[in-house]
């Protein structure tokens, strides 16, 4: 019992003296747990699934979950280290003291559990705490009802507390194999290795460029989003570990070329801080390597996910125009039009009577004939029926020829634009998408019928964002007629990726608070009335403009809520590394400084060449993280297309703002770590 008081009172003693390690510690563990409980609450809240847009949410916060636990082992096992590497040559002179290794890690046993029980008690109170409060900004973003009440989940706990005990377990296994492995001289003179000027590795100099030049490469030339959307996680590994490769040894290359050049490294002002920038990326590289990464992965997540949450009216507008789109949908391409605008003005005159009965007033009214298909593959021109789509796309590369060809009359153009164009027989006007992988010449053919394109549009009234994924080719050709003439040679060569639609859009307005609900109201029982047609081969199709809202607002506002949690937590990473690089480079700039005084420089001189060296070496992976975004900007883009992004204005207008958010951020940390810092040194 004698023993175990002892081993408890010096845990107890080492913790107070150690706070300035040890309260970061804490506080990591602490807001790790916390964001660990709130994202599995919320995945297993049912509560949360049953919100308008709310069915994909239990998976986003699921993987969510998975990531900030992934996170929590490594900066958890990062601190560890960290404070294994401090506290090492203290171990050693407890054991010269007397102390066996056993006792140590007894003592190391007391530290962990007052530490680790700290940071899972205060961090399960500040989850249940903080779980209203972001349940709430999660309610807003995906514009829901206010969720009332306040809980708390056992079982959500308890997951909680077994995860983050299993982690600061296996924490504690690792330092026991650590002590146990090392010599007692080793564990004393711990803190002073590595102090040789370290060597250029010039093998993982190319490794570097390399990795960092194919990542570069394949962000810069990919094209196809879908593709791009494929390739993005490769092209992420390559970056992440060229980033390493070159801070860990090409930093050291360039130092190493500073010095070699004598006109410029003796000098007073470059000599020491050559000197001392080249000690520090050694010790330091696979540190700032991690910022780096850190700090690019802070600007992707938030910018990617704001961008597609502020772009969420912007696509609704495209994807649907009208309060209520509704349409039959023929089960083959069909070739009679004149059916189709029959059935489709029959249930548009039903939809205007249930609306009148429901108290909603009819504004506008478009209706429009609209082909579209998937045609086929090829590789400079639509060509003939050998080429024609069969369904089997097995890669991404087959996505790059796949050609979508969508078609309205000059009629029905005029109708949508006010323009009239004058189209003779087979000639056609021609808006082709500027991603497009596939280019027509002015001639082309499609199965056989022979176009000329006579004009080019700068753009189309019903352009479909998704169908930029492919190779699109907006048409407006002569008439109705030929499009019939189309559809016969989609419907000979068996194509089944082909659809002709004719649709009617419906705005109306109402007087009283629940519009939506009357009008889906209305639209249900048109429906039912018009049912009869689709057993004639025709199904129903209906676009409810809210509804659509609502589901983009579920799916983009959780993946923004994803967005600003996984923003803190990498965050919060960073700030730790940045916290421990500084304190340790304060120890280790201590000695320095007096050195550098006792050998004639002055305090001033002294204190101006280590300022300069750690603004230098910590504003230098923001830099570096600002290049990685700008480099994957334009892939980035292309995948948000995927994502059905509108446009790429909005994602410039946000990841610029974010930009700037986080370099104001990183420079508060700077400054208030810098303090730090400098209170160590002048000690």
């Amino acid at each position: 019992m004698g023993r175990l008081f002892f081993y408890r009172n010096m845990a107890k003693t080492n913790l107070k003296n150690h706070a300035q390690l040890y309260i970061p510690y804490v506080v990591v563990g602490m807001m790790m747990s916390a964001m660990f409980y709130i994202l599995y609450f919320l995945a297993n809240d049912e509560t949360t699934s049953k919100l308008k847009g709310g069915g994909s949410l239990p998976i986003i916060l699921t993987m969510g979950t998975a990531v900030v636990g992934i996170l929590s082992v490594i900066l958890l096992l990062y601190t560890n280290s960290f404070l294994m590497k401090r506290r090492k040559k203290e171990f050693g002179l407890y054991n010269v003291l007397g102390l066996e290794k056993r006792h140590i890690v007894r003592i190391m046993f007391f530290e962990l559990f007052y530490s680790a029980g700290a940071a899972i008690i205060l961090g399960m109170g500040m989850g249940i705490l903080m779980y209203k409060g972001l349940c709430l900004l999660l309610v807003r973003l995906m514009k829901g009802g206010v969720a009332y009440g306040f809980f708390v989940s056992v079982p959500c706990l308890v997951v909680t507390v077994v995860v983050f005990v299993a982690i600061y377990a296996f924490s504690y296994i690792v330092n026991c194999i650590s002590i146990a492995r090392m010599k007692t001289i080793e564990l004393l003179h711990s803190s002073q290795t590595g102090e040789r000027e370290p060597k250029i590795k010039w093998v993982l100099v190319l490794l570097g460029c390399i990795a960092l030049g194919i990542g570069y490469y394949i962000a810069i030339t990919t094209k196809a989003p879908l593709k791009a959307l494929g390739l993005f996680f490769v092209a992420a590994l390559l970056v992440m570990l060229g980033t390493y490769f070159l801070f860990v040894a090409g930093s050291i290359a360039i130092l190493k070329g500073f010095k070699k050049n004598k006109s410029y490294y003796y000098h007073p002002k470059h000599m020491t801080a050559v000197s001392g920038l080249l000690y520090r990326m050694k010790q330091n590289a696979v540190g700032l390597a991690s910022i780096c990464i850190l700090s690019t992965a802070v600007l992707v997540v938030i910018s990617t996910t704001l961008s597609l949450y502020a772009g969420v009216e912007e696509y609704v507008e495209h994807a649907s125009p009208y309060d209520v789109s509704m349409s039959y949908v023929p089960h083959s391409v069909s070739k009679d039009i004149v059916k189709l605008r029959s059935i489709e003005k029959s249930l548009a005159d039903d939809m205007e009577k249930e609306c009148e009965k429901n108290g909603l007033t009819v504004t506008e009214t478009q209706f429009t004939c609209f082909f579209h298909g998937c045609y086929g593959f090829a590789d400079n021109e639509l060509l003939s029926g050998n080429n024609a789509y069969t369904g089997n796309i097995d890669d991404f590369s087959s996505m790059e020829k796949l050609i979508m060809v969508c078609a309205i009359s000059a009629e029905q153009y005029k109708e949508l634009t006010g323009e009239n164009i004058s189209l003779g027989k087979n000639e056609v006007a021609m808006y082709t998408l500027k991603d497009n992988r596939v280019q027509l010449k002015e001639e082309f053919k499609i199965d056989g019928m022979d176009f000329k394109c006579v004009k080019t549009l700068e753009e189309f009234p019903m352009e479909d964002p998704e169908y930029g994924l492919f190779n699109c080719f907006y048409i407006v050709m002569d008439s109705d007629d030929t499009m019939n003439e189309v559809c016969e040679t989609f419907e000979e060569h068996g194509i089944i990726m082909a659809s002709f639609d004719y649709t009617f859009g419906m705005n109306v307005t109402s007087d009283k608070e629940d519009k939506n609900a009357r009008l889906k109201k209305a639209t249900e029982i048109a429906l039912k009335a018009a049912s009869k047609d689709c057993e004639e081969g025709f199904s129903t199709r209906v676009d409810l403009k809210f509804e659509t809202e609502d589901m983009c607002y579920g799916f983009y506002g959780g993946l923004f809520f994803l967005g600003i949690t996984l923003g803190v937590v990498f965050m919060i990473g960073l700030m730790l590394i940045i916290y421990y690089k500084q304190i340790s480079e304060g120890y280790e700039d201590r000695e320095r400084f007096q050195i550098m005084l006792k050998v004639g420089m002055s305090k001033k001189e002294v204190s101006q060449s280590i300022k300069s060296q750690i603004l230098q070496v910590f504003f230098l992976p923001l830099v570096v993280a600002i290049v990685h975004l700008s480099v994957a900007f334009p892939m980035l883009a292309r995948i948000l297309k995927v994502l059905s992004l509108a446009g790429t204005v909005t994602y410039v207008q946000c990841t610029l703002i974010c930009v700037a958010g986080f370099a104001v951020i990183y420079g508060v940390v700077y400054a208030i770590t810098a303090r730090v810092y400098y209170k160590i040194v002048t000690v």
